[in-house]
C-alpha cells in the first residue's frame, strides 16, 4: 500500500528590509530568521521589503548580501517583483523581521490584517503603542507606572522661533542638563542625543525631528539599562524572559552595541 503523500508545508514570506532607520539591522534579523527556520515544518521564502515599500522575493545570493544597498543595485535582474495583493496566494503566514516605522508600528500589521494574511508578532494596536514612545508613556503614566520626565517638541512649535525659544527654557526649567533627546518613533539609538548645554539640545532637537514630527526631551535617569523580552505562553499569558544587560561605553547605548555582539 503506497503511503499518503506529506502534507506540504505552510509557506512562509520572512519579511526584512523595509523603509526605516534600521533597515540594516532587519536585513541581519530577517536573514537569521530565514537562515534558522525549521525547513521541515516550513517552507520559507525571503521577501525583501525596498525603500519604497515594495516588495521582492529574493534569492539565497541576495539574502546573504552585506548591506541593503548592495541587494537594492541587484533586484531587477536577480529578484522577482510580489504585488502586495499577491500576498495571500503565495503564503499562509508571514514572518515580520522588519524594525522601525512601518515595519514595527502597526503599518505593515494593518495592511496584512486587509489582507487577511496570519502574521507572527504583535497586533496593530500593540505595535503602535510599543513604537510611539509619547503615547506609550502617557498610558503607562495614567495606570500608575513611573516614567520619565518628559517635555514633547512639535516640529511645527520648534519651526516658530519664539516657540523654540519657550521649549528651551521650558526644558531648562523643568529637566535641566544633562537631558535626554530622541525622536518619539524610532528606534536603535537613532539621533539619540545627550545634550549638556543649550546649543547642544538645540542641535540635537534638530537632529530627532529630521526623523520624526515628535522630539522626546527626558529627564537624564541614571542606573542599569536592561532588556526584557515578554511573549505569550499557548494559553494566552506572559511570560518575561531573565533580564539582559549590555553596558554602555560611552553617555548612552549605540546602535552598534545593542546589535553587533
Amino acid at each position: 500500500m503506497t503511503p499518503p503523500p506529506p502534507a506540504p508545508r505552510p509557506r512562509v514570506a520572512v519579511v526584512l528590509g523595509g523603509r526605516s532607520s534600521e533597515r540594516e539591522i532587519s536585513l541581519e534579523s530577517g536573514r537569521h530568521i530565514f537562515q534558522t527556520i525549521d525547513r521541515s515544518r516550513w517552507d520559507p521564502t525571503a521577501v525583501y521589503m525596498d525603500a519604497h515599500g515594495g516588495l521582492w522575493a529574493i534569492p539565497l545570493p541576495l539574502v546573504v548580501q552585506n548591506t541593503t544597498a548592495d541587494i537594492d543595485a541587484r533586484l531587477a535582474h536577480d529578484a522577482e517583483r510580489l504585488p502586495w495583493e499577491a500576498l495571500p496566494e503565495r503564503f499562509d503566514v508571514v514572518y515580520i523581521g522588519l524594525h522601525g516605522k512601518y515595519g514595527e508600528d502597526g503599518c505593515f500589521q494593518g495592511l496584512l490584517e486587509l489582507l487577511d494574511v496570519p502574521y507572527v508578532g504583535s497586533g496593530v494596536l500593540g505595535s503602535a503603542l510599543g513604537m510611539d514612545k509619547r503615547v506609550q508613556r502617557d498610558l503607562l503614566r495614567q495606570a500608575g507606572i513611573d516614567v520619565p520626565a518628559t517635555v514633547a517638541v512639535t516640529a511645527a512649535e520648534w519651526a516658530d522661533g519664539a516657540g523654540a525659544d519657550a521649549t528651551v527654557a521650558r526644558v531648562e526649567a523643568a529637566l535641566g542638563y544633562p537631558c535626554v533627546v530622541k525622536p518619539s518613533r524610532e528606534g536603535c539609538s537613532t539621533a539619540l542625543a545627550v545634550p549638556g548645554d543649550r546649543a547642544a539640545l538645540r542641535a540635537a532637537i534638530d537632529d530627532a525631528l529630521a526623523w520624526d514630527t515628535v522630539a522626546l526631551v527626558e529627564e537624564h535617569l541614571r542606573g542599569v539599562e536592561v532588556t526584557v523580552v515578554v511573549l505569550e505562553d499557548e494559553g494566552g499569558r506572559p511570560r518575561a524572559f531573565a533580564p539582559t544587560e549590555t553596558p554602555a561605553k560611552g553617555a548612552f547605548l549605540t546602535i552598534e552595541e545593542k546589535f553587533l555582539p
